[in-house]
């Protein structure tokens, strides 16, 4: 989805490829990096976007008459109509202009939610953070092709019953100076699990790796 965020005084929040800025445009460059996420709810066929902003500054204004206005919305999805084997990456677009207000009344404050390692020995330099709709693991350990992580997921285990929710999304990203591995997970738990586990396949030891992290 691509759109734009304005403030009332007409500065500009976020500008996610709207194609709608010019360099006189009161642009306020406040986040560095923009994480988009989704979720889909089979039960309901409802997918919900996520944009996670992530400011350097923290000095990130208050919404006042604030509106997003939408220029596109893309999707990718693959078909399997060739011959077995080939399959063919399809591209839907729909551009237009959709300028949606903002109700500041009815925005809701979710506080972050941080998990750390039981054994903080067995995985030091890692740390998760659990959102409304997705999970965020940060890692001291390099994303190479020398340890590449297989197979990644997230794994509970709530009233009996194990679930898993599978790794999204990688990159890399900075932190007060420091470089960290960035695993996003779609995770709709939030607060539920007071324990969970992160499961991969380390291909450069082709072990099987399980840390357990636990609700700080």
């Amino acid at each position: 989805m691509n759109f734009i965020l304005k403030n009332g005084d007409g500065s500009i929040l976020v500008d996610f490829f709207s194609g709608l800025t010019i360099e006189t445009d009161k642009q306020l460059y406040l986040f560095s990096v923009i994480t988009p996420n989704s979720h889909f709810d089979k039960s309901t066929n409802l997918l919900e976007l996520t944009y996670q902003l992530h400011s350097d500054s923290g000095n990130v204004p208050k919404l006042e008459n604030a509106t997003v206005e939408i220029t596109g919305i893309k999707a990718v999805y693959q078909t399997n109509d060739d011959e077995p084997g080939e399959y063919q990456m399809i591209t839907e677009e729909i551009e237009g202009s959709w300028k949606l207000s903002i109700d500041t009344g009815k925005i809701n404050t979710f506080e972050a939610v941080d998990f750390l390692p039981t054994d903080s020995k067995k995985a030091a330099g890692i740390r998760g953070t659990a959102y409304p709709s997705s999970f965020i693991l940060l890692s001291e350990i390099p994303f190479t092709e020398t340890n590449y992580f297989d197979d990644m997921r997230i794994v509970t285990v709530m009233d009996g019953v194990e679930e898993s929710y599978p790794l999204t999304q990688t990159s890399l990203v900075e932190e007060n100076g420091k470089e960290y591995t960035q695993f996003i997970f779609d995770y709709p738990r939030y607060d539920e699990a007071k324990i969970l586990k992160v499961n991969y396949l380390d291909t450069a030891t082709m072990e099987e790796v399980s840390i357990e992290l636990e609700q700080r």
